[in-house]
């Protein structure tokens, strides 16, 4: 409903000049066997008339230097989803990146056969509850909370907030900073 109401560009297999800018990989199981590629959504992005540039300020500002935080150590982070589906990240002193695993092991990529890996990580709390028998949740993102900022091998305390749906999350550190 929203997509319509609120005018979004919208790109999914149903609209996509018959699904021809997506394929479906016959080796896994539908409907996790879905995929396309960046050139594709551009294409079709272009025959739509969408915008494949914008003004808009990134989410993030990416610091290219490392930066050593004053926290503490976090070797090991566990998000359970579902008793079934468990994310993990482990901290590879020798890498200074966190590697992640899925239910214990390593997420392979499928087109590099190497393990997923992330330098910084943020965790934050949300209100969350099921909106159907099927389980599908509801997040409560908007207005303020804590969280936490990881990396190299170490945590420190964070606040979040965001004031709009269309508004940004904002990070800060407990003493203020972005």
């Amino acid at each position: 409903n929203d997509i319509v109401a609120l005018d979004i560009d919208n790109i999914n297999e149903l609209n996509s000049n018959n699904g021809t800018n997506f394929f479906r990989d016959k080796s896994k199981y539908a409907p996790h066997n879905l995929y396309t590629s960046v050139p594709e959504l551009v294409k079709f992005a272009q025959t739509r008339g969408y915008a494949t540039e914008t003004e808009k300020s990134r989410v993030f500002s990416y610091n290219q230097t490392d930066v050593d935080i004053n926290g503490e150590a976090t070797t090991e982070i566990v998000l359970p989803y579902t008793a079934a589906y468990v994310v993990s990240y482990k901290y590879n002193a020798d890498k200074q990146m966190y590697e992640r695993f899925v239910n214990d092991s390593p997420h392979i990529s499928e087109s590099t056969g190497t393990s997923l890996y992330a330098k910084n990580i943020i965790v934050y709390q949300l209100e969350n509850y099921s909106i159907d028998s099927v389980g599908r949740q509801e997040l409560e993102n908007l207005g303020s909370g804590k969280g936490y900022y990881i990396t190299n091998g170490k945590r420190i305390p964070i606040t979040w907030s965001k004031s709009s749906r269309s508004g940004k999350t904002i990070y800060k550190t407990e003493n203020g900073e972005s």
